[in-house]
């Protein structure tokens, strides 16, 4: 139930904010229980009421039955909130239910829940938002979701290459910023970066108009310097690659894949089991064929084990798709049907899994966004519970409040997020896919 208190966190609002927060929660709400909700609702389809209200959207029940609802408050800004729903029956006439306390309706919602109340309510003071009951609210329920979709498909970030030998973002930059000393002890990156580009893509740009041999350079060896080649079967990638095996021997389509990662590592774990693949890392350069078992789309480019033997023609494209500097992130996304945000708008249509990204791309953010706007699915990421640093003495917080802060914040953007105690935990969840 939602207790007095919080309620009146959200009376807080104004009413557009109220409205949005309602939207999301229903919306929400369908998503989870495989109902189809959308915002999209002609306000003067239904005729004349006497106080102000607001169209909230349209609710398509499983049973096929669809809701008209509204958002009603009395003249003279009062305080007073109702839901109006109207039914439209099989002769295509609507019923109206009679008039529902907001408070009532929103406590009639299945996975509604205080902390999950105020998970919608975007605008409020940093002080609400823990609640101290959260700890972690309907973990199964989203755990049980993703078991019984369908089909799954994933969206996949620098952690799932971890375990292969490749470097993480901390250490690539570090080896630029060594590499930039050399070729001109007289830089300092970090400084220009702060002052010129305040993004994390300004060392390797640094590093690229100094010497782009180099820069190529540095990002091949932050790959396949210390590669393991062996099939790792306890990794995340080897789950995943297991996973999109048994989606094609289920569903017989093909199955696509979405990584920023510029290595073969996925890749070489489908031919190892043995499952066809193609690597697409441009549409203008590589088409893909409709008889593939599994398409494997690099969004920020392409950088193959054999990259550095192969002919220059072909190096050169390889090149050109990587996406890293801040020139190249600017030109990558400087239109929306370019290939990366392109490619993944549309991917987005589709409830997706995410591992190993960090979602701290803005560019990322934008397109997850839109498509929460846009009415579209909620997307799941499987992301390590947060853990103190202990090297920080400064940091005295609650975890868990921690945890609550990135839940809410992405749940705004249409990500649900589901927290593991550890990274092994995530590989157990992909393996229950699909059997």
């Amino acid at each position: 139930m939602i207790n007095k208190e919080t309620y009146n966190l959200f009376l807080k609002l104004d009413r557009d904010k109220r409205v949005e927060a309602f939207r999301g929660m229903l919306s929400y709400n369908a998503f989870l229980k495989k109902n189809n909700f959308t915002q999209k609702l002609n306000n003067e389809r239904i005729e004349g009421y006497s106080s102000v209200r607001r169209g909230i959207g349209i609710l398509k029940e499983r049973d096929n039955s669809v809701k008209y609802i509204y958002f009603q408050e009395k003249k003279k800004n009062e305080i007073n909130e109702k839901v109006l729903v109207y039914e439209q029956l099989n002769n295509k006439s609507l019923e109206k239910y009679s008039p529902i306390d907001l408070k009532e309706y929103i406590n009639k919602l299945e996975f509604i829940n205080d902390s999950l109340f105020i998970a919608f309510l975007s605008n409020i003071s940093q002080k609400d938002f823990y609640i101290a009951g959260w700890n972690y609210d309907y973990r199964d329920v989203y755990l049980n979701y993703l078991n019984d979709m369908k089909y799954h498909q994933f969206l996949l970030g620098t952690g799932v290459s971890l375990d292969y030998g490749a470097l993480g973002w901390d250490d690539i930059i570090n080896e630029t910023e060594n590499m930039i000393f050399l070729l001109n002890p007289s830089l300092y990156p970090k400084g220009i970066n702060k002052r010129l580009f305040n993004t994390p893509y300004g060392i390797p740009q640094i590093l690229k108009d100094l010497d782009s041999s180099h820069y190529y350079q540095i990002i091949y060896n932050s790959l396949y310097n210390n590669y393991k080649k062996e099939v790792i079967s306890t990794s995340n990638l080897h789950a995943i690659a297991k996973c999109i095996e048994r989606e094609f021997a289920k569903n017989s389509k093909q199955c696509v894949t979405l990584t920023y990662n510029y290595d073969e590592f996925l890749e070489n774990e489908l031919r190892n089991i043995p499952f066809d693949c193609i690597s697409d890392y441009d549409k203008n350069l590589i088409p893909t064929s409709g008889t593939l078992s599994s398409v494997i789309k690099h969004l920020h480019g392409f950088l193959p084990k054999d990259y550095i033997n192969g002919p220059t023609t072909l190096n050169k494209r390889y090149e050109d798709s990587i996406v890293l500097t801040d020139a190249e992130y600017n030109d990558a996304y400087s239109k929306s049907n370019l290939y990366a945000p392109h490619e993944l708008d549309l991917f987005l249509k589709n409830t997706t899994v995410i591992v190993g990204n960090s979602l701290t791309d803005y560019e990322e953010r934008k397109i997850f966004r839109k498509n929460r706007i846009n009415d579209g699915p909620y997307h799941f990421v499987l992301r390590k519970k947060y853990t103190k640093d202990s090297k920080d003495k400064s940091d005295n917080s609650n975890p868990i409040a921690n945890d609550y802060y990135i839940f809410k914040y992405l749940l705004q953007i249409g990500i649900i997020t589901i927290f593991v105690d550890d990274y092994p935990e995530i590989k157990k969840i992909i393996d229950s896919f699909s059997i």
